[in-house]
């Protein structure tokens, strides 16, 4: 689990209370960054090549 980890770090290194909070939102927000520099530099959103081959959705 994530948040225990975050959390025990959080606590070993003396941290605000709400320093597991701030590191997850800031990861998170750097990766959101990361994938909109990569889908720029690729001229588009970055499609995965999986194929769906499971039945087909009903309206």
């Amino acid at each position: 689990n994530v948040d225990f980890a975050t959390v025990t770090i959080e606590r070993v290194l003396g941290l605000p209370p709400d320093a597991a909070l701030s590191m997850f939102l800031l990861g998170r927000t750097v990766g959101w960054i990361a994938h909109a520099i990569e889908q720029a530099a690729h001229g588009g959103l970055i499609r995965p090549r999986a194929r769906y081959t499971g039945p087909r959705p009903t309206a």
